[in-house]
C-alpha cells in the first residue's frame, strides 16, 4: 500500500470535489486510509469542505444556465430554495418555538425536573 504524505494528499484533493474515494484512488490507498489520515490531520477536513464547495458552485452554474434556457422546473427549484427569504417556498416551515413556545422551556429543564414533570403527567392521567 502506498504511503501517504501531506503533499500527496493535498495534490490528490485538488479537483476531487472532496470525495474521499477519489482522493484515495489518486493516492493509491483505501478510502479507510484517507479517513484515518483526515483523523490524524484535522486541517484536511477544512480543505475537504472547501473542495466540496466547488461541486456546489458547478451545480449552481449549471442551474443558472438552465434558468437562462427557460427551464421552469429549475426556476421553481431555485425560488423554493434560495428564494425563501423573499417569500418563495413549497411548504410552510415552522420551528418548535413557533408551534409551541412551551417546548423550549421543557427542553431546558434539568433531567430531574423533566422526570418530575413526567411523573405529574402520569398521575394526572391516572397511569
Amino acid at each position: 500500500m502506498a504511503k501517504l504524505s501531506v503533499e500527496k494528499v493535498k495534490k490528490a484533493m485538488d479537483g476531487s470535489y472532496g470525495i474521499q474515494t477519489v482522493i484515495a484512488a489518486r493516492c493509491g490507498v483505501s478510502r479507510a486510509a484517507i479517513t484515518q489520515f483526515f483523523d490524524k490531520h484535522p486541517e484536511f477536513r477544512k480543505l475537504q469542505a472547501q473542495e466540496t464547495e466547488k461541486i456546489l458552485d458547478v451545480a449552481e452554474a449549471k442551474a443558472m444556465q438552465r434558468i437562462n434556457d427557460g427551464s421552469d422546473r429549475v426556476i421553481t427549484f431555485i425560488l423554493s430554495t434560495k428564494g425563501k427569504a423573499r417569500g418563495y417556498g413549497e411548504a410552510l416551515e415552522l420551528t418548535n418555538k413557533e408551534v409551541n413556545p412551551e417546548m423550549e422551556k421543557i427542553r431546558n429543564l434539568l433531567p430531574k425536573e423533566k422526570q418530575e414533570l413526567i411523573d405529574m403527567a402520569f398521575k394526572l392521567l391516572g397511569l
